[in-house]
Formats: C-alpha cells, sequence, structure tokens
C-alpha cells in the first residue's frame, strides 16, 4: 500500500498501543491531515468549439432527438457526443498538426495550458482514454516542445516493468526542465509516484470520480513540494440554448465527488446518472429509464428495486439521490440532498416493501431512527423518512414516529408526497 495510507494507518495503531480509543468514523482529507503538503487548485477551463466540431456536435445531437427510444440508444447516443465533445474526426493514420489541433477545444485548450507550463519549466501528466490520440500527440508534443526524446506514454499496453522505468526516467530529469507524460486514466491512475510533476490536465473524463482523483494524486502525494494545479478543459456548444456534454459531465462528477465527501458515499456510477446526463444534454425529457408510478408495477418490484425507485423519483424531483452501501447502511437505505437554497430538507431514508394489504409495522421506523446518529454530518437541516408501499402504518409504528419526528409515507401519501418533493414548491 502506498505511504499516504500507511501513514493513516500507524496513526490509528499508535493510539492504540497508548491506551486510546480509534475514532469510529474518520473523514481523512489528506490536504487537511497530511502534514507538508502544498495546496492543489482545480482550474475549469471552458472553450468554445469549432465550426466543424459545433456542427458534428449539432448534427449528433438532432438525429437523437427525432430517433426513437430503442434499447441502448442512449448510451451510444452519450458515447457519440463525448467522441465529438474530444475531437470531430477520427485520428489520423498520419502525424497531427495545428490544424487538427485547433478542431478541438479540449486539445486547443490543452496546449494552451502546455505552452504555459513549458514557459514555467514545470512538468504535466495528461490523462487520456483514447490510445489512438495518445499515440497522435507523442510527436506532436516533442516537436511542440523541441523535447529531446519523445513524451512517455503509460497505458495497459505497456507492462509493469516498463512503467516503473519510465516512471524512474521521469522522476530524475532535471526539475527545472520542462517534460509531460500520457497516461490512460486506469493504467495510470493507481500505484505510480510522479511528484516530479505537479500539474495535471484531465484531457478525457471517467465516468468516477474517484478513477480522477486517483489520477490527481499520482503528483499529489507526499513528496510532492510544488503547488499542484489540476486542469478541466470543457468543449461548450456556442449556442447558449445547447446544454453542452462537457459540462453536465463535470457538473454530474462534481454532484458526486461532493457527495462522496460530504456524505460518505461510494461516486460510482449509476443507471440514473446516465439518464439524468443524457435528458440535461439532449435537452428535452426522455423515456429512457423512466418509471410511471403505478401502484400495480412497484407492489410486485423486489426490495432493492424499490429502494432505487424512490430515490430515482426523488432524483426527478431535483434532489442528489443515492442509495447507501449494501451493507453497513446502519439502517438508512438512501440520502436524498436537496439543491442548496431550495428550503427543501435533506433526507435519510428508509424504504420499506411489503406484500399484501398490512400495514408497516414500527421496525422500519426504529431502523431510521437509530441511523440518526451515524448521519449526523449530513447537512443540516435533515428529516428522517420512512417510505413504503404498504396500505399505512400500525399505530405503533405512528406513536414512535411522532415523538421523534419521522415522516410516514405510504402508498395513500406517496404521490402527494412526490409532487411537494418538487424543487421550487413549498415542502
Amino acid at each position: 500500500k502506498d505511504r499516504d495510507t500507511q501513514a493513516t494507518q500507524c496513526l490509528e495503531l499508535k493510539k492504540l498501543l497508548e491506551g486510546e480509543d480509534p475514532e469510529v468514523m474518520l473523514r481523512r482529507m489528506k490536504e487537511d491531515h497530511l502534514e507538508g503538503l502544498p495546496s492543489k487548485r482545480s482550474e475549469i477551463l471552458e472553450t468554445t468549439m469549432s465550426k466543424v466540431q459545433a456542427d458534428a456536435y449539432s448534427k449528433v445531437l438532432a438525429e437523437i432527438r427525432d430517433s426513437s427510444s430503442e434499447p441502448g440508444s442512449m448510451l451510444k447516443a452519450l458515447q457519440a457526443l463525448r467522441s465529438i465533445s474530444l475531437h470531430p474526426y477520427a485520428a489520423l493514420d498520419t502525424d497531427i498538426d495545428d490544424d487538427y489541433i485547433s478542431h478541438s477545444a479540449r486539445l486547443k485548450a490543452t496546449i494552451g495550458i502546455l505552452d504555459s507550463i513549458y514557459k514555467q519549466g514545470e512538468k504535466a501528466l495528461v490523462f487520456l482514454e483514447s490510445l489512438d490520440l495518445q499515440q497522435l500527440l507523442v510527436p506532436y508534443l516533442q516537436k511542440r516542445y523541441h523535447l529531446s526524446s519523445p513524451p512517455m506514454i503509460i497505458n495497459g499496453k505497456v507492462s509493469g516493468q516498463k512503467r516503473q522505468e519510465r516512471v524512474g526516467i521521469f522522476q530524475n530529469k532535471n526539475n527545472k526542465t520542462f517534460d509531460v507524460m500520457i497516461l490512460s486514466p486506469k493504467a495510470g491512475g493507481v500505484g505510480l509516484t510522479l511528484t516530479a510533476a505537479n500539474h495535471v490536465i484531465h484531457l478525457s473524463r471517467w465516468w468516477n470520480p474517484a478513477v480522477e482523483d486517483q489520477c490527481t494524486d499520482r503528483v499529489f502525494r507526499i513528496g510532492q513540494n510544488k503547488d499542484v494545479t489540476v486542469y478541466y478543459p470543457l468543449a461548450v456548444h456556442p449556442d447558449s440554448n445547447t446544454s453542452s456534454f462537457d459540462k453536465n459531465l463535470h457538473y454530474l462528477l462534481e454532484k458526486k465527488r461532493r457527495l462522496s465527501r460530504d456524505v460518505l458515499t461510494p461516486p460510482s456510477g449509476t443507471d440514473q446518472d446516465l439518464t439524468d446526463l443524457f435528458g440535461k444534454t439532449v435537452g428535452r425529457d426522455t423515456d429512457f429509464g423512466k418509471t410511471d408510478i403505478s401502484f400495480d408495477q412497484i407492489d410486485i418490484l423486489e426490495p432493492v428495486a424499490f429502494e432505487r425507485f424512490i430515490l430515482g423519483e426523488l432524483s426527478r424531483c431535483g434532489y442528489e439521490g443515492r442509495m447507501t452501501p449494501r451493507t453497513g447502511d446502519h439502517g438508512a437505505d438512501g440520502i436524498a440532498l436537496a439543491p442548496k437554497g431550495s428550503g427543501k430538507n435533506n433526507l435519510i431514508i428508509q424504504c420499506k416493501h411489503t406484500q399484501g394489504t398490512l400495514p408497516c409495522k414500527e421496525d422500519a421506523v426504529i431502523e431510521i431512527i437509530n441511523s440518526l446518529e451515524y448521519y449526523q454530518d449530513l447537512p443540516k437541516p435533515f428529516k428522517a423518512v420512512v417510505v413504503t408501499n404498504a396500505h399505512g402504518f400500525t399505530k405503533k409504528a405512528k406513536e414512535i414516529a411522532g415523538n421523534k419526528s419521522v415522516m410516514l409515507i405510504d402508498r395513500y401519501s406517496l404521490l402527494e408526497w412526490l409532487k411537494q418533493s418538487m424543487v421550487g414548491k413549498s415542502n
């Protein structure tokens, strides 16, 4: 394990040996807890697409809006928009030039960043998923920055031994000399120490923000003695009425990153994330993954599917709805964060799916009450809620809920509750 993890474990072991109780819950951000680390800042660079790129993007967008909701078409559409947002043309068989760069807003922004880093005599990492574009950039960057040797690449095709050799070469070069390394997010995101660089450019984005953070941590770790800058170049369509894919993806990743830090929920991607991203980018409501509220269908759901349904509906109401881990949820099935300034409560939710016509018992209420202490760091104000498809709640459940201010939502109040949960309406 890397030294950062070892340092944290050693600290906890020291507490145990000295008779101290270890903390039950730790939220350790290395910026706050590891002494000697420099500062880290992020720069979002929104760059307008070239006419060629904007036309290609608009064409795909028009095709999507005119197409039917065939299975798999949402994912294909997102991949097409993602690809064009990187570059409107497929990778060339020959070396790329300034003209090729100029057609991509993200590449143009990246070269501008590297030009500035070159003048400072510092080093950079560029994270890029496309293997073809990785290869094309090598001779272009070597020529543009007069490098004595080609920039090195680390991707899935490079063996572990070769990776370490390249890391050693990169780390041992003159600290005042410009250099750049190109890495695949998955292959170069873990296990490497590249503190010779203090600039990180995420040229292509990964669906999971945890992967991006792991990439950034190649330079932001023990041994780094310079301030670190992380760049996110975004391609923006010139039509102000069009929601650009890059901006919506960035918004989604930042939401997940913030939720992971504030509420300790896993930042992994979900089907709902893709549905939300598609709807915002295309600019219209979509039937992809959308569920009409029908109790005939709800009643035959499995319990986990019912939880997903409730969190999905709250997401469509404007909340940041996320399920808690399958194990160790401490009595809460989901969390829904209201947008700041909306006047809405954040929600801690217990979902109870039942069969038949019996009312929901007090067990679910007790579970959500027990979870409150564990989730006390949830931004205030928050409300504990039990949602069920059952035909009401027992007298005991209502009594306990009333004493602890727990909101009870059964099948008869579900529709009205979701209506009132829409952001912009009163609680």
